[in-house]
């Protein structure tokens, strides 16, 4: 039995336009996109065609639900998007090969800006799912939604510094937070993220214009006319007031975390705002990893999209894992992905043996309706798991990664501990071909490694 090894790809280039994971809104694939061809589907084939299994999550699911509220930067939608599609193709390669093969337990997670952050919400689902996570590959994530995405978001819409194009990201990230999802912590407290109503010019919209402009498949055009230009605090207009000035009052006195104040949170009348921020906030789980699997969160300086502050604001256990690049949102995103490729020819990747796990198939290869994988976290929100954390045990690469030629001049804002994955070129390592001789010498079935990306 041959095992596979899976990799999770998760949106790699934000600003496109094209069907799959990298539409705007976030998730989108209705009918009339089948047949186009998108990055997703081409990084998933060419992993496919290596010998890996390679999963696109589209946060909710192709076609059936492209007409749902997407949840922007909402933790748990992200592992939503994934645990199902886990299931689908354990028993998919369990069906179609009679168990000849089978899918490993093995994980890589890789994506860029959203698909960066998906990447950390999909590992800790992955974890308390029991999936053995070998490597995160996250570059340019808003990873702290409470802190640092919010309060930098602030300062560059006042000094102006915000991209224009990416004004709609306003818009994406207020609806999430505007009671689209029965469970959420702010849910119908009348402390929603977008405002009641704004101007922009004469034109008066209201948070209902911005939530149906999302989840009628927008698009970042029709987005981008709801946000006031050029980027000033005007354009800040289309959040709410009381969010507002808090973040404003917060940025005035310095406090990097806002929303760790319970008490003034409370007297803003944002309290539960700040419990929905902070239950997507992926501070808590970064800093729980430790020694269990490798990661690595590839950032710049001058992201004029994801302030670094999303990084260096999270403590050793970002800045330990981080690799500095250089460029704009987009220019660090070709060195970040560049280096994801890299890591999929490196001795950590293609050295990788999957292990049998059973799951669809019996011990001997043989299939098995009684046989069930773990089904994951326990959903409390609408199309949404819980998240949490486990203690799953991982090995960890100890290699440290090496620059590209591209990057000899960029530098790690500090030093690299021993869970920074491998990003060097192959050095002849052993090949999935090489587990696949030994299986079948032993007759025992195999399992294939497993990898994902997200965006």
């Amino acid at each position: 039995m041959l095992c596979v090894q899976v990799l999770l790809l998760l949106c790699l280039v934000s600003s496109f336009q094209i069907a799959g994971t990298c539409d705007t809104p976030t998730g989108t694939f209705k009918p009339s996109d089948h047949g186009k061809i998108s990055i997703d589907a081409t990084t998933t084939l060419l992993m496919g065609a290596s010998g890996t299994v390679a999963i696109a999550p589209d946060t909710l699911g192709y076609s059936n639900t492209y007409d749902y509220f997407k949840g922007y930067i909402v933790k748990k939608q992200y592992q939503t998007s994934f645990i199902p599609l886990w299931l689908k193709t354990k028993r998919t390669i369990a069906e179609e090969t009679n168990c000849v093969s089978e899918l490993g337990n093995g994980l890589t997670v890789a994506g860029y800006s959203e698909g960066g952050y998906g990447a950390f919400a999909i590992a800790e689902a992955a974890e308390s799912a029991g999936i053995d996570i070998q490597a995160v590959l996250s570059g340019a994530g808003p990873y702290l939604t409470s802190s640092a995405l919010l309060t930098t978001g602030y300062t560059a819409m006042v000094d102006g510094s915000f991209p224009l194009s990416r004004r709609h990201y306003k818009i994406q990230l207020g609806q999430s937070y505007s009671s689209t999802y029965s469970g959420m912590e702010n849910h119908g407290a009348g402390q929603d993220l977008l405002a009641d109503s704004w101007f922009v010019g004469s034109t008066q919209y209201t948070k209902y214009d911005a939530i149906n402009a999302v989840t009628n498949l927008g698009g970042s055009n029709r987005l981008n006319k709801l946000v006031p230009s050029p980027i000033s605090i005007d354009s800040l207009d289309v959040w709410n007031p009381a969010a507002v000035k808090f973040f404003k009052d917060a940025m005035s006195e310095g406090l990097l975390k806002p929303c760790d104040d319970i008490d003034g949170a409370a007297a803003a009348g944002v309290d539960r705002l700040c419990q929905a921020l902070q239950a997507s906030d992926l501070e808590h789980y970064i800093n729980s990893i430790g020694t269990k699997y490798s990661y690595e969160l590839c950032f710049s300086y001058d992201d004029d999209a994801i302030d670094s502050a999303n990084v260096i604001q999270g403590g050793p256990a970002f800045t330990n894992n981080a690799f500095e690049v250089t460029g704009n949102h987009d220019e660090a995103g070709t060195y970040c992905i560049r280096r994801f490729v890299n890591y999929f020819d490196s001795p950590n990747f293609t050295s990788y043996v999957p292990q049998r796990t059973g799951g669809y198939c019996g011990v001997n290869g043989s299939a098995s309706s009684s046989s069930q994988p773990s089904s994951g976290p326990s959903s409390s929100l609408s199309y949404e798991p819980s998240g949490s954390t486990s203690n799953h045990p991982s090995s960890v690469p100890s290699s440290l990664p090496s620059p590209l030629p591209s990057e000899t001049q960029s530098h790690q804002p500090s030093s690299s501990p021993s869970t920074s994955p491998s990003f060097g070129p192959s050095e002849s390592p052993s090949t999935s071909s090489s587990s696949e001789s030994s299986e079948s010498q032993s007759q025992q079935p195999s399992s294939a490694p497993s990898s994902s990306s997200s965006s």
